[in-house]
């Protein structure tokens, strides 16, 4: 039997190295928690550490973000479309006029998050928390918000899942060239009953207190 030359068994040896080494960095980069999240479409990032992130504008459309830390980061102007945040951490964040239509954010905190004037059209919301967030001029048309957090959350010119725009009785008045309320006092009665029925709906779910239901339903039949 011939013996193996040692040319071969280093050749072998080099790579298995090699090979341990790739598993290793494709181990790593499965992992967010290791090295920087690429702001880029598409990112595959769970558990992304993003906490104080300057990333106004980027653009991180479809990117995978599973329980990523983006806490008291800065997204605003950023594009988050169908984005995947399921249970993470953007308490704090700023994420105004950001598009985050279709998000995921089931179970996610945002509370005390900026998401003034943020699209979030069909943003899937259920059981999140957004405790304290500021919601004005915020579209949530056909978002779902099934035990979603609402607690001293800020409603201004907010436009509902309902499509009701909603405004609490702190609501700054409209920046010029905001017409989101525009034709309010001219609608028929019909209308301002089912207004009554959506924001009874939501008095119901808690998204709204008896006062802040009964100042609007004020509001309304004065109008009638």
């Amino acid at each position: 039997m011939s013996t193996p030359n040692l040319t071969n068994i280093l050749e072998v040896v080099v790579k298995k190295i090699l090979l341990g080494s790739a598993l290793l960095l494709v181990s790593f980069a499965a992992n967010a928690g290791w090295g920087e999240c690429s702001l880029i479409p598409h990112s595959q990032c769970p558990h992304a550490k993003l906490s104080g992130k300057n990333a106004v504008g980027a653009n991180m459309r479809e990117a995978q973000l599973v329980e990523g830390d983006l806490s008291k980061s800065d997204f605003s102007k950023a594009n988050l479309k169908d984005a995947n945040i399921y249970h993470g951490n953007l308490s704090g964040g700023n994420f105004t006029e950001a598009d985050m239509s279709g998000v995921a954010l089931y179970n996610a905190d945002l509370t005390g998050a900026n998401l003034t004037g943020a699209n979030l059209t069909g943003a899937k919301l259920k059981g999140a928390n957004l405790s304290g967030a500021n919601l004005t001029d915020a579209n949530l048309t056909d978002a779902e918000i099934e035990n979603a957090k609402f607690v001293k959350a800020t409603f201004c010119r907010t436009t509902m899942p309902n499509g009701i725009v909603n405004s609490g009785p702190n609501c700054a008045a409209a920046k010029p060239g905001n017409h989101a309320a525009a034709g309010a006092n001219t609608r028929s009665n019909s209308e301002n009953l089912q207004e009554l029925e959506a924001l009874g709906r939501l008095r119901d779910k808690g998204i709204l207190t008896e006062q802040e239901f009964q100042e609007k339903k004020k509001k309304i039949l004065d109008t009638m």
